[in-house]
């Protein structure tokens, strides 16, 4: 981690990389006035005049040079960003595009830009992971049937009813732990969070599963660069038998699809009753879900929608959760305050009689746990990217885009691009508490997504991510060593390089 920023506010740091604790040496520092000067495959532009010199393809030479950027994505498109408008990025034979512009982002993601496709390319590659009619890959009608289908299971009152089942969770999680223990943090997330998926979203205990879908997530996140290349050698790559990352991936998914299908069955043969039993949840959904002709869900469907929410209900909180305890760890006035706030609540739990835990309602009274987590999210958000691919010859923003060039845009780019954020490189909570974030909330903050193809478990993400953190500190000091030295470790989701242990130590109980 940097040393402190000149002026930074308590509990903010200034992170001397663009990429902050977890840079890497290749990201550049973009804490520059609007004419500094930054470099994109070796040519310097100034911010005012970037985009309409890259408004071309660029030359034979150039587009070798740009297969550098896939070293280091983020800080290429960091560098993209200072440009302020959109640009072309060809990467060796393959057309890449990218907009950090928020108006413009807003409409690449709400449909509205003339000739960008709904998913693309990418998404097609994420279905051979989680199925062809995940929510996540499918387009058009079916994913406007699938999302009212699975909706119920995110209406506020539902989401609210999960929180008691979070700390609980969070609880037994900690309660396995002693004082001065090593903990692999990273591990223990991903494990919670799977968790609290399964048993909140389809009622069931999947810690025996736990292997399966860290074997997926770590393959696939092993496989990610073929997510850039070519088409065609990219196909190439994944029909490949003799590939040793394809085998672990065929085998750790057809056990994952094996008690899939036997979820599935169990709940179609005992389905959810009304009266009497607990509250139905989504799979219940799932199942009970019809159409405007009154068909059902098919299993394939079903089954698609089961694994992508285990999984994008684990790994995205899972890599949040981490990078907050990485942030906390190097802000000790930021945990200590956290730490204060649960235990308040904890302290007033004891007065009133309840167990000494928190509870889902206190979600409302830990405001600067919801903050801790949103300015998270700000500079870690764990989809780190979003894309879509051109079906036709358009233009945007003055650039011409050729039909299946790949349009990236990045949420971890515009949340800490200075045009939009006061101090954009500092962790500083506060600044969701006093709404000092200029153009932030509304105009440069999508860690979720935006519009119809918004993350529709985002209530979910805010609300586990907060108790999580008042259940754990509030007993807990963590310490995460190597916190300030982490480096990212660029996938589908944004993770930290390596495993992140942490020492835990307990706190001694809250006073009345």
């Amino acid at each position: 981690m940097a040393a402190p920023a000149t002026g930074a506010m308590t509990g903010g740091v200034g992170f001397r990389k663009w990429a902050g604790v977890a840079g890497g040496g290749t990201s550049q520092d973009l804490r520059t006035t609007p004419k500094a000067s930054v470099t994109v495959a070796g040519v310097a532009r100034s911010r005012e005049t970037w985009s309409m010199d890259h408004a071309t393809s660029p030359g034979p030479l150039r587009r070798i040079a740009n297969l550098w950027a896939l070293v280091d994505l983020p800080g290429a498109l960091g560098r993209l960003q200072a440009g302020g408008r959109s640009a072309r990025m060809d990467i060796g034979p393959y057309p890449v595009a990218y907009t950090g512009r928020p108006a413009t982002v807003r409409a690449l993601l709400d449909g509205r830009l003339e000739g960008m496709a709904e998913r693309g390319r990418f998404y097609e590659d994420i279905s051979r992971v989680i199925g062809r009619s995940s929510l996540v890959t499918c387009e058009g009608e079916k994913h406007r049937r699938l999302r009212r289908a699975v909706a119920p299971a995110f209406r506020r009152e539902q989401v609210a009813a999960y929180g008691d089942l979070m700390v609980e969770r969070a609880s037994a999680m900690a309660a396995k732990w002693a004082d001065g223990d090593r903990v692999a943090l990273d591990k223990e997330m991903a494990a919670l969070t799977l968790d609290i998926a399964a048993r909140s979203l389809f009622g069931v205990d999947i810690a025996g599963e736990l292997s399966e879908f860290s074997t997926i997530l770590e393959t696939g996140a092993r496989i990610f660069y073929r997510l850039v290349l070519p088409r065609g050698l990219s196909d190439a790559l994944w029909r490949n038998p003799y590939s040793p990352a394809n085998q672990r991936l065929a085998a750790a998914q057809k056990r994952v699809d094996s008690f899939v299908s036997q979820l599935i069955a169990e709940r179609r043969a005992q389905p959810h009753q009304p009266d009497g039993g607990p509250a139905p949840n989504l799979l219940d959904f799932l199942l009970a879900a019809r159409d405007e002709d009154g068909a059902p869900l098919s299993d394939e469907e079903v089954r698609d929608q089961v694994v992508t929410f285990l999984f994008a209900g684990h790994e995205t909180t899972a890599q949040a959760l981490t990078w907050a305890f990485v942030l906390l760890s190097t802000h000790p006035e930021a945990e200590r305050r956290l730490a204060e706030e649960s235990r308040s609540l904890l302290g007033r739990s004891e007065r009133d009689g309840r167990a000494e835990s928190l509870a889902g309602k206190d979600l409302a009274d830990l405001p600067w746990a919801r903050a801790v987590t949103s300015e998270t999210l700000r500079l870690y958000p764990p989809a780190w990217f979003l894309s879509r691919e051109a079906a036709t010859d358009t233009e945007v923003d003055g650039c011409p885009v050729a039909a299946g060039t790949l349009f990236l845009t990045s949420p971890l780019a515009v949340q800490r691009d200075p045009m939009y954020w006061e101090r954009p490189l500092e962790f500083d909570p506060s600044r969701w508490l006093t709404q000092e974030v200029g153009a932030g909330p509304t105009e440069a903050y999508f860690p979720f997504g935006h519009g119809r193809r918004n993350c529709i478990g985002s209530s979910f993400a805010l609300t586990e991510v907060p108790l999580v953190l008042a259940t754990v500190l509030g007993q807990w000091m963590i310490d995460v060593a190597g916190a300030g030295t982490l480096k990212m470790r660029p996938t589908v989701t944004l993770r930290p390089r390596g495993h992140v242990y942490a020492r835990v130590t307990r706190r001694d109980p809250p006073g009345p």
